[in-house]
C-alpha cells in the first residue's frame, strides 16, 4: 500500500543505548472524553537519512512493511521520499554542523592549565 500525506508528519528520533537510532511518527486522536491519546508507528528511512528529533516532514513516497522476529510480526512505514516542512525545519537539521568550535587561545590555554584566573 502507498502512503501519502499532505500535511506535516512529527518524526521522533530515539536513540537506543547500543548507539543505533530509530525514528517513529507521531499519531493522535480525541478521545470521547475531550482528552488526546498519543502513539506512535515506527518508519525507516533510506541509508544515511539522519533527522533530528521532532522534525516536521511531508511524506512524499513511502508504504508499509513489515519483520518477522520471533514468529510476530513488527509493521512500520518506509519513508522512502519526504520534504521538511519549512524552511524553518530545514536551518534546524543543518545548523549543527556549520557551528564551529571555537579555538582557545594561548592564554586561554595557560590559565586553564594552571588553574590561574585573573578574577581570583
Amino acid at each position: 500500500m502507498k502512503l501519502l500525506s499532505d500535511k506535516e508528519e512529527i518524526i521522533f528520533r530515539f536513540e537506543r543505548e547500543d548507539g543505533k537510532v530509530s525514528y517513529a511518527k507521531g499519531m493522535a486522536h480525541k478521545l470521547q472524553d475531550g482528552t488526546w491519546e498519543h502513539g506512535y508507528i515506527p518508519v525507516r528511512f533510506p541509508k544515511g537519512t539522519d533527522l533530528k528529533n521532532k522534525t516536521k516532514i511531508i511524506i512524499k513516497e513511502a508504504w508499509d512493511d513489515f519483520f518477522i522476529k520471533d514468529n510476530k510480526t513488527y509493521p512500520y512505514y518506509y519513508i522512502n521520499k519526504f520534504e521538511l516542512a519549512s524552511d524553518f525545519e530545514a536551518i534546524k537539521q543543518v545548523a549543527d554542523s556549520y557551528i564551529e568550535k571555537k579555538e582557545r587561545t594561548y592564554l586561554e590555554e595557560q590559565q586553564l592549565d594552571t588553574g590561574e584566573y585573573p578574577f581570583q
